[in-house]
Order: C-alpha cells, then sequence, then structure tokens
C-alpha cells in the first residue's frame, strides 16, 4: 500500500528497529526501508550492555550466549577483575538480536520492505520523499537509522563524520570444554592495539575475538588483530574472518535533526569512545526519535523543526553527558600508551577511577568488588 507514513526510517539495526517498534506502539504508521535480507549477519562484537539489557526486556534470555559476571582488564602482567554479583554483559550475535528487533516492530504494527536501498531524499515544507529501486515512498517524517555512512545524513546535506574502528575474528575450538576458561567473563587488553584493547565475548560455540582502536581501520589493525589471536595461545583453533566495520568517532558536531530529517545511532555518531561499544546508544537514540516525532504529530503537528528540537534536548538531557564525560576519560586513558595503562591499574587512585567509569556496571549502579590479580588469560 502507498501514501504517506508518519514515519519512514532507513535501516533496521538495533535503532531503526527499536525506533520503528516504539513508534508504531504510541500509534504511528511506520515504514521500515532495510537494504539487506534479513537474517544477516552483521560485524558487530555483540556484547548487550546495561542500557540494551533494560530496553529489550525479558526478550533477554532467548539472545544470550553467554552471562559476563565479571570483567577484566589486563594489560602485561597485571589485571583488574570487576564483579557486581549481577550481570555485566551479556553477549549474543547481531543476526539473532537484529531478526528479534524487527520482528518485535513488525508485531507492533510497522511495516518492515527488505531488500530496499535508498537512493535519494526530497524534502517539501509538509514531508519527506524516499527515492528506491522499489519507487517513491512519502512520510511526515524520515528517521536515518542507516550506518555510519549515512545515506540519509548524505542526502540532507551533513559531511561525512569521522570513523575509527573494530575488527574481530570468530574462533571455534576443536572441543568445546576449551572455552571454559573464557567463560563468565568478558576480557579486555589495551596492550594488543594503538589506542584501544583487545577484546574476548564468549559465545556458545565460539570466541569473539577482536579490536577496537580510536585510530582508522587498516593494515595495522589487521597484524594487530592477528598477533592477539596468536598471544592468547588460540591459533591453531579454526577461524572465521576476520571481519572489520567502521565506528563513529563521535557524534556529529551539527544537531542530529534537519527539519523532518532525523538521526540515530551510528548515523548520528552515537558511539562509546572508550570502548567503541553502540548498541546501547543505538536503542536509546531510536526510542528518543520515535518519542519526539509522536509528541509533535499526536499534538497536532506544528513548525517543521519542532520534532528534531524535541530529539536534541531529549539527547542532550539523556545522551550526551554520559558520551561528553567518557569520551574525556577516553581520551586520558589512550594516551597513557600500553605500558603508562599496566602501570595505572596497579595504583589504587586508578582503579577507583575505573570502578567510577559506570557502563559496565550492574543493575542501580551497584557498586561491585574489584580487584587485582596477575593476567592468567593462557591458563
Amino acid at each position: 500500500m502507498r501514501g504517506t507514513y508518519d514515519i519512514i526510517i532507513s535501516g533496521c539495526g538495533p535503532a531503526g528497529a527499536t525506533c520503528a517498534g516504539r513508534a508504531s506502539e504510541l500509534g504511528l504508521s511506520v515504514l521500515v526501508l532495510e537494504r539487506s535480507v534479513f537474517p544477516r549477519s552483521k560485524p558487530c562484537a555483540g556484547g548487550l550492555t546495561e542500557g540494551a539489557i533494560r530496553l529489550l526486556g525479558d526478550d533477554v534470555e532467548c539472545l544470550t550466549h553467554d552471562v559476563a559476571m565479571a570483567l577484566r582488564i589486563a594489560s602485561g602482567s597485571v589485571g583488574v577483575r570487576w564483579s557486581t554479583g549481577a550481570p555485566l554483559v551479556r553477549t549474543t550475535t547481531r543476526s539473532e538480536l537484529d531478526t528479534l528487533l524487527a520482528e518485535r516492530a513488525s508485531e507492533a504494527g510497522a511495516r518492515i520492505r527488505f531488500g530496499v536501498a535508498l537512493r535519494g531524499v526530497r524534502s517539501f515544507a509538509d514531508s519527506v520523499s524516499v527515492v528506491t529501486g522499489d519507487g517513491e515512498f512519502t512520510g511526515r517524517y524520515l528517521v536515518g537509522a542507516d550506518g555510519p555512512r549515512s545515506a540519509v545524513a548524505a542526502a540532507v546535506g551533513y559531511g561525512r563524520q569521522p570513523l575509527c574502528g573494530g575488527a574481530y575474528v570468530r574462533s571455534f575450538p576443536a572441543e568445546q570444554r576449551s572455552l571454559e576458561r573464557f567463560k563468565g567473563a568478558v576480557h579486555f587488553h589495551p596492550s594488543a592495539t594503538s589506542r584501544g584493547y583487545g577484546w574476548i565475548f564468549p559465545k556458545r560455540d565460539h570466541l569473539n575475538i577482536g579490536i577496537y582502536s580510536q585510530l582508522p581501520l587498516g593494515g595495522e589493525r589487521l597484524d594487530d588483530l592477528s598477533a592477539y589471536v596468536s598471544f592468547l595461545g588460540v591459533g591453531s583453533w579454526r577461524h572465521e574472518g576476520p571481519y572489520a566495520a567502521p565506528i563513529p568517532a563521535g557524534p556529529r558536531r551539527a544537531t542530529l535533526g534537519k527539519g523532518r530529517v532525523l538521526l540515530v545511532g551510528d548515523a548520528a555518531g552515537l558511539a562509546d569512545p572508550i570502548t567503541g561499544e553502540g548498541i546501547s546508544y543505538a536503542m536509546s537514540s531510536g526510542r528518543l526519535a520515535a518519542e519526539s516525532i509522536a509528541e509533535v504529530l499526536l499534538d497536532g503537528g506544528g513548525d517543521t523543526g519542532r520534532a528534531a528540537r524535541s530529539y536534541d534536548r531529549r539527547l542532550r538531557a539523556d545522551v550526551m553527558p554520559a558520551l561528553r564525560r567518557l569520551r574525556r576519560v577516553g581520551n586520558l586513558l589512550y594516551s597513557l600508551g600500553p605500558r603508562g595503562i599496566e602501570r595505572a591499574i596497579a595504583c589504587p587512585p586508578a582503579r577507583f577511577a575505573i570502578r567510577r567509569l559506570g557502563w559496565w556496571r550492574g543493575p542501580q549502579g551497584s557498586g561491585g568488588e574489584l580487584t587485582v590479580e596477575s593476567d592468567r588469560h593462557q591458563q
């Protein structure tokens, strides 16, 4: 059926699907255009932190591969282990997460068209027209949820945003019992790459082993990943990949709404400046965009930029303060270099600062226990 939708969303990842589901719950008509066909594999470490877990609710259980009750940061021979007695991170895959969120959006009433790529955007006083290979669709608002190289952002005049990146392999052992020593925790090694870290996220039948860096992706980062896999002692395992993905280096400097077009998730540049994690920010911003548009439409409309201003206010209140705080900490942390980080995590005041960072904290920001131990990853 062709007509004018309340919202057209480009992209059906965590940001777009969450936006679609929430807008549909609020009574708006929603069309989602996704260039891929689901289920699809999407490069991602697949870690669900507290914000994403809260938004997923009971559905998180069917997605969970492993529950990390502890987080380990190790550099050289020194490590700190963080635990709260509650889950800190749950691991999953983007194929499962994206499919679930798309199904939830569809059940709420959103119409989703897969295999449809955006080719252009035309803005009018009271609507936005989206041009695709399947024809032209009209909405009262358009939400760009189409990743860090957003075609929506480019079409409405946003410049390219600075990108960093992550790369990983899926590592499968010959025997499943080899995974046991990694289960129940997520592992971070700041010495694995420049201005970043290496990670280990346990899954049901494999490990997601990768590196994140504030520097652009390139051959040097892939060399770091290869060296990290060897360092972990799993070089003889079967590996799939490497897979690589660009990650926003920071929020776009401009307001994240222009007229009747709003940007969410990676398209808006919303990712953790320390870890590169973006799922929780994608889901939160998608929900805020839906509520901002619904506020305007259910109140009878208003001037063209009212929804964008509402969205900007919500982001500044709920999302941007944490991103600014984490950016300051991340820039300081990574400026130390691996040896500086090793010395820092052996220092009690620095361990207290690590404890205060907050993104991995348990429910209600529980204090938890932080202990120092030798780096025993290979035992």
